[in-house]
């Protein structure tokens, strides 16, 4: 009788392990000290909605609707060679987010801004649809992200990176004793390693 042995093993489940982003007081220290930086509005995104790298530099403005508050992560910038490519990083990374009406605000400050980027620019300007290009309005590239958060690192802590941002959101949401914003129930608590 044959019989498929895979069936038999289990999977753990991780949980995901707290402390590895930002505190709270040190994440809105970080946001205070960037509040006039360009990128003020990409920093608001990854600490708030736990974007990746990729997925906030590939962002368009089409996929925000500040009517309805929603943010479609459907593209990630990815470097392929001497090209740009904007795909999701997997299918499952497509999602629809609701947009909290600090980061609705802090996105509509951010298109002015860029909109007399675009004005300084003048002929200069190349169009991507970006809602973080370079100064000049081409795909920004990753690596010049992370040398642009080297000066803030003392700031937030010598051993955090960019993408910590993103580990700091989640971090603050499974807080114990955090509620929920769209159903005011506490909660789940993660589980810490």
């Amino acid at each position: 009788m044959l019989r498929n042995v895979a069936r038999l093993v289990r999977t753990p489940t991780h949980g995901y392990a707290t402390g590895r982003g930002l505190s709270a007081s040190v994440a809105k220290s970080v946001l205070r000290e960037l509040r006039d930086h360009r990128f003020y509005a990409l920093c608001v995104l990854a600490l708030t909605m736990g974007m990746r790298r990729g997925e906030l530099l590939g962002l368009s403005w089409a996929a925000v609707d500040p009517e309805r508050r929603t943010l479609a992560v459907a593209t990630s910038l990815q470097c392929a060679g001497e090209r740009w490519l904007m795909q999701a990083k997997t299918m499952a990374a497509v999602r629809t987010l609701p947009l909290p009406p600090l980061v609705v605000d802090v996105s509509m400050e951010h298109r002015e801004r860029q909109a007399q980027e675009r004005t300084a620019a003048g002929v200069g300007w190349k169009e991507n649809g970006l809602v973080f290009p370079s100064r000049v309005g081409t795909p920004y590239e990753p690596d010049h992200l992370r040398r642009s958060w080297e000066p803030v690192r003392p700031r937030s802590g010598p051993t955090h990176r960019f993408h910590d941002l993103r580990h700091t959101c989640v971090t603050l949401l499974l807080a114990p004793g955090r509620r929920c914003a769209s159903c005011s129930r506490p909660r789940a608590t993660a589980t810490t390693a």
